[in-house]
């Protein structure tokens, strides 16, 4: 199949993309990954109970995203176990990858100054860098 607009001198080149949901817990990042992914996550809503990630690969546009939906953390600067899964992954110093090329950060509006922490600190990192996207 031929992606609109190529021509058949010019290969279509698949890009391999890596996204987490970056929120506080309970924010709603497992009902996101889920709706996006089509799958059931289940998670429970009290701490120490998520520690671990869940990856979900997905087409779309000609392109595949591992969406990679990551426990709960209030910041950037770890004190739990999951907190430290959390951030290790978004900040690319973990075992579940390297830095991800991009984030969804989650946010409950109930309760937004704890939330908007969070956010800020997302925010002081480097942006992600497109161009190191794994091409197949």
């Amino acid at each position: 199949m031929i992606a609109p607009g190529a021509t058949l001198e010019q290969p279509v080149r698949r890009c391999v993309s890596r996204v987490v949901l970056l929120g506080n817990p309970n924010a709603g990042k497992t009902s996101l990954f889920n709706m996006l992914s089509g799958l059931r996550a289940k998670t429970a809503n009290f701490p120490g109970t998520t520690v671990s990630h869940r990856m979900a690969k997905l087409e779309t546009a000609g392109r595949t995203v591992h969406l990679i939906d990551l426990p709960g953390l209030y910041s950037l600067q770890p004190t739990t176990p999951e907190e430290r899964v959390a951030a290790g992954a978004f900040k690319g110093d973990s075992s579940i990858g390297p830095k991800p090329d991009g984030a969804i950060l989650v946010v409950d509006a109930t309760n937004l100054e704890r939330n908007l922490f969070l956010v800020s600190q997302a925010l002081e990192h480097d942006t992600p860098d497109r161009s190191r996207a794994q091409h197949d």
